[in-house]
């Protein structure tokens, strides 16, 4: 479904999507992020897709998830509230 949704919008015109790899049960940070779902998303797509969600903490983190889904950059929020220089 998701693969599905994600083509529909490249079709209507989207230029960038951002993918995040929870379910709405995972709330408040909790459970696990599917990054093979996002991986999934990005191999159907010709458009530039951003990966959110997972436990990106650090750079490190950062540069596993665009290793492990493809992605062509990743959203981050906790890791940057935890640490606003996160990536300098």
């Amino acid at each position: 479904r998701t693969v599905a949704f994600a083509r529909r919008m490249e079709r209507a015109g989207a230029s960038l999507l951002a993918v995040h790899g929870r379910t709405r049960a995972a709330t408040h940070h909790e459970g696990e992020c599917d990054w093979e779902a996002i991986r999934a998303v990005k191999a159907a797509l010709r458009i530039p897709v951003v990966a959110n969600g997972g436990p990106v903490r650090t750079r490190a983190d950062a540069d596993r998830c665009m290793e492990e889904t493809g992605c062509d950059s990743v959203m981050c929020a906790i890791g940057l509230l935890l640490d606003p220089r996160l990536f300098s």
